[in-house]
């Protein structure tokens, strides 16, 4: 996920009930322990990455809670100087303005999308205008095959299978 000591953006893929969140929450908890020049901030609209404030993310982590990516990502920026923010269930008709202010602030993105796998992400009508902004350099499926949280690959910006 590092690029140049650079967290690269990630979106991770699954259907409901998958693990998409709580494999985001503790790739949050990894960040932070582990790159203590990166600084998280968690945009947590109903609660669920944070567990209402009540789950530690991290040292490097601060929260907006209840509110709009919208609102979090241009207050956030502003004011918390992120290099990385997370957001749970990126909304492609809602959220893409919010995505574009935070690239061209050279913040990288982790988000969770609801989808089945890459085919079908890739067939989601608004998902061109993601790839034509190259907001994600690396995408990551989970399944339930085995249980939440089972990962069933990682993608590349051109969607090459890197790891399985």
């Amino acid at each position: 996920m590092l690029n140049n000591n650079r967290i690269r953006s990630t979106l991770i893929i699954s259907s409901p009930g998958a693990g998409k969140t709580t494999f985001l929450r503790d790739l949050i908890c990894q960040i932070s322990s582990k790159n203590s020049n990166e600084c998280v901030l968690v945009i947590d609209e109903r609660g669920e990455i944070s567990g209402n404030n009540m789950i530690r993310l991290g040292d490097n982590v601060d929260v907006i809670l209840n509110s709009t990516k919208q609102f979090g990502f241009s207050n956030g920026i502003r004011s918390l100087s992120p290099t990385v923010i997370a957001v749970d269930e990126l909304n492609l008709l809602n959220d893409l303005d919010a995505i574009e202010q935070a690239l061209t602030s050279g913040v990288s993105i982790i988000a969770t999308i609801h989808s089945k796998n890459i085919n079908e992400l890739k067939q989601k009508k608004l998902f061109a205008n993601v790839l034509k902004m190259g907001v994600f350099e690396r995408f990551i499926v989970l399944n339930g095959v085995s249980g939440p949280g089972t990962l069933e690959g990682v993608y590349n910006q051109n969607f090459d299978c890197i790891y399985y």
